[in-house]
């Protein structure tokens, strides 16, 4: 009695057994039972809702099977690729981690539009309902209010300017910023904030400032913060303020809604879309020269744009280019790279390719999640224990040789494939 689960369609039939064959067992349980493991359960819902999500395109869509083992050249910039032997001496074929230009291909044959729709129509009742046209925000107004260009608008802690509150500081760290060209001075408030701080190791800060009266009063009102809240105060260079403002707020967020200060609603559901994106931006290695904002094929105003569910990029860099003459210009006059080595890509947009591009599903922040046997972050599969060791009997087809370091122990855990040359 009372043992009834209302969740479940048999919650209250129970089954007594009359008697029991033990088939094996287990000498090892691969996973703890206990009540904070219940968070895996985020993970069969990843997976299942993939399959549900790939069953529903199949029903109208054609599966193709696209090449797995393509060219070094056709892998541009930094996609990371895996050398894949043939039995051709000299020749390789490469892994791609992400066959962007296939994939691209296929949506130039063949064009739907399916963004908004999509998302409205197959959205899971039970999540929360939310109409359409989503809103939008200017790329300048999430660098400027959030300090990123993926702004959590269900936290309502904003930046604020108040360089006009210290006119003539006399503290020293924000003196020395102040007079250096294209710094700033940011605050933002997390309320209630000063209560859990002493909670938080990682974050250091000043109880108190030497501040003159004006700006002691003024400060907490243009910050509109009250007595109890957390007033964060960084200065030094925008670029390097404003993200990192934006990033220790959303950390601080989470320890207080966890204490159950009601900061924000983290499970609420807000798409938005940042729209108005730089195409390019100046390298951080080299300002003189210009480096793709998103990746090489995005294409430019109006198209450029993020889609965000909740703060993860569920779209980036959207609509692609579908002009090989405006897609050879990015490529050989602005990123001044070779445009040979995609002319697959070019001859395919030249052929009268529409506007297409792609968007992602789940709320999570790495593909990985979604994968059922996914790779480490080192590349590893921790099933199999791939990558592993392979003797020179089974090299000798192939035409590979090892090379193996002086400490070949030091180096035992590294991929042998980093240590393979061409024996000619």
């Amino acid at each position: 009695d009372g043992q009834d689960n209302k969740k479940m369609p048999t919650g209250e039939v129970e089954v007594i057994a009359e008697s029991v064959e033990i088939l094996n067992v287990c000498h090892k349980l691969p996973c703890e039972i206990k009540d904070f493991v219940k968070v895996s359960r985020l993970y069969d819902y990843n997976l299942r809702l993939r399959s549900q999500l790939v069953m529903k395109i199949r029903e109208y869509l054609c599966y193709v099977h696209g090449p797995v083992l393509p060219s070094c050249l056709c892998i541009f910039q930094g996609a990371k690729k895996f050398v894949v032997p043939s039995r051709e001496p000299g020749r390789f074929y490469f892994l791609p981690q992400s066959p962007q230009q296939f994939k691209q291909l296929l949506m130039v044959a063949y064009f739907q539009l399916l963004i908004e729709g999509l998302v409205l129509n197959a959205w899971p009742v039970e999540k929360c309902y939310f109409s359409t046209p989503l809103p939008y925000m200017m790329y300048e107004e999430a660098m400027k209010d959030y300090g990123g260009d993926m702004p959590d608008t269900r936290f309502a802690s904003l930046l604020m300017d108040i360089c006009e509150t210290f006119p003539n500081t006399e503290i020293e760290f924000l003196k020395e910023a102040l007079n250096q060209p294209g710094s700033c001075f940011q605050a933002m408030c997390v309320p209630d904030g000063a209560v859990s701080t002493v909670k938080l190791k990682p974050i250091f800060f000043l109880q108190t400032l030497d501040l003159k009266w004006h700006s002691s009063r003024l400060l907490p009102q243009m910050a509109q913060a009250r007595p109890g809240d957390l007033l964060l105060i960084p200065a030094g260079m925008q670029e390097c303020v404003c993200p990192l403002l934006g990033k220790l707020g959303l950390q601080c967020a989470e320890p207080l809604e966890g204490s159950g200060m009601a900061v924000g609603n983290p499970s609420a559901f807000h798409f938005l879309w940042v729209v108005d994106f730089p195409l390019f931006l100046p390298k951080e290695d080299d300002p003189g020269q210009l480096d793709s904002a998103h990746h090489p094929f995005t294409e430019p105003l109006p198209e450029d744009t993020h889609l965000l569910h909740s703060q993860c990029e569920i779209g980036g860099g959207s609509i692609l280019i579908h002009k090989a003459s405006e897609q050879q210009h990015v490529l050989e006059r602005i990123l001044k790279d070779d445009p040979s080595l995609l002319s697959h890509l070019l001859e395919a947009l030249d052929s009268g390719a529409p506007p297409h591009g792609g968007i992602a599903w789940v709320g999570t922040p790495s593909i990985s999640d979604v994968i059922a046997f996914p790779k480490s972050f080192r590349g590893h599969d921790l099933v199999s224990h791939a990558p592993d060791f392979v003797s020179e009997n089974e090299l000798k087809p192939y035409h590979i040789s090892v090379n193996w370091p002086a400490d070949a122990e030091t180096y035992s855990y590294i991929d042998v494939s980093t240590w393979l040359h061409l024996a000619f």
